[in-house]
C-alpha cells in the first residue's frame, strides 16, 4: 500500500464501527493485552464525542479507492486556557493504525492533519502521553519530531512544535468558527465536570 492510495478526512459518525473496532481490538506487542484495556467505556464515549465534534475530534485515513475502508484514527481535544475560549495547545488523545497498513505512512498522514488543524487555530504546540513501556510507539513519536517532557514515570508526556512561533500564538483569538467550537466543547467538558484529557482516557498510540 503506498501513501498516494491513503485520503485523510474529519471522523463522522458513519466511521463510528469501524474505529470502534480498530481501538477494541489493538493490542500490546509485548503482552498480546488490549491496549485500551477490557472496559472500554471511556474509550467508546470519547469516540462519540469526536464523531459528534463536541468534547473532541478526530480524522480517519481510508483507502483513496474505498472511503469506507477506514485504516487508521486519530483523535484530539483542544486544550484551552482557563479563562477564555482561546486553545492553548492541542492535546492528542489516541492514534491507532491497522495492523495491516503500519510502515505506510498512514500515521504520519494523520498526524500531517493535526498539525494543519493546529496552525489552522493558531496553536503552535501538541500534546500527548504514551505508555513508558509502549517502546515502538515512543521511537515513533520521537522521529515524528515529538520531545520528551519531565521526568517519565508510568507514562511519557511529549510535545511537538507545528512550526509556528509561540510569542506570536499564546493569547490570540481563535476565528469565530473555531472559538464556537471551542465554547461548546467547554459547555460539554463542564456538565461532563472535567474535559476528556482528565476523565481517564488513556492517550496512546498503539503500533
Amino acid at each position: 500500500m503506498e501513501t498516494g492510495n491513503v485520503c485523510v478526512r474529519r471522523l463522522a459518525p458513519a466511521d463510528l464501527p469501524a474505529v470502534r473496532r480498530l481501538h477494541k481490538f489493538a493490542k500490546d506487542k509485548a503482552t498480546g493485552q488490549p491496549i485500551f484495556g477490557t472496559d472500554q467505556t471511556g474509550v467508546m464515549q470519547m469516540l462519540d464525542a469526536a464523531a459528534e465534534g463536541t468534547a473532541a475530534f478526530g480524522w480517519v485515513a481510508t483507502q483513496a479507492d474505498d472511503d469506507a475502508e477506514v485504516l487508521g484514527a486519530l483523535v484530539a481535544e483542544e486544550q484551552l486556557s482557563a479563562t477564555s475560549s482561546t486553545a492553548e495547545a492541542m492535546v492528542l488523545l489516541t492514534m491507532v493504525v491497522r495492523a495491516d497498513a503500519r510502515g505506510t505512512g498512514v500515521g504520519r498522514r494523520l498526524l500531517d492533519a493535526l498539525r494543519t488543524h493546529s496552525k489552522q487555530s493558531g496553536v503552535s504546540v501538541i500534546h500527548t502521553d504514551v505508555a513508558t513501556a509502549n517502546g515502538p510507539a515512543l521511537t515513533y513519536f520521537k522521529r515524528a519530531g515529538f520531545k520528551q517532557k519531565g521526568t517519565p514515570g508510568r507514562s511519557v508526556e511529549l510535545e511537538l512544535t507545528c512550526g509556528m512561533r509561540a510569542e506570536l500564538t499564546r493569547g490570540r483569538p481563535l476565528p469565530t468558527a473555531v472559538a464556537a467550537a471551542a465554547k461548546r466543547r467547554i459547555l460539554a467538558a463542564t456538565s461532563a465536570h472535567q474535559p476528556l484529557r482528565q476523565r481517564g482516557v488513556i492517550r496512546v498510540m498503539p503500533m
